[in-house]
């Protein structure tokens, strides 16, 4: 089995594990994906998801955006930046994450480049060969 190959298929577990969480996970329950639900969207309150600005950050432009009112992995993360960085930790975690994704920035361009070439060198390498006559 090919490198490639191996990864393509990790890649599209890790897809099918998050649609078959959202599709099959509640908020209630017990089975491995209602725990999966609350593990990566851990419930505060009566709904999952809060309006307004106050608690996620989302710019003043997004008022109406729905915003995620509590998770583990961001938090954690925060933690982990609180106990590396100190106080100031969780706030550099928020604002680079504000400017990653809600400011114009060469980043997101750099990323769909790289999975543009990424795509075409995989398809090079692996799928020239086997095209006749080429």
């Amino acid at each position: 089995m090919s490198f490639v190959l191996i990864l393509v298929m990790g890649y599209v577990g890790v897809i099918a594990l998050g649609v078959l969480v959202l599709f099959y996970g509640k908020q209630e329950g017990n089975s491995m994906w209602d725990r999966l639900y609350r593990f990566f969207g851990k419930l505060e309150g009566n709904s999952m998801w809060t309006v307004g600005i106050s608690s996620g950050g989302c710019p003043e432009s997004y008022p109406e955006y729905f915003v995620p009112s509590g998770t583990h992995i961001p938090n954690g993360i925060k933690g982990c930046a609180r106990m590396v960085c100190g106080e100031k930790g969780p706030e550099y975690v928020q604002r680079s994450w504000n400017y990653i994704v809600w400011s114009n920035n060469p980043i997101v361009q750099i990323f769909y480049l790289l999975i543009v070439v990424s795509g075409y060198v995989i398809f090079a390498v692996q799928g020239y060969p086997h095209i006749p006559n080429a």
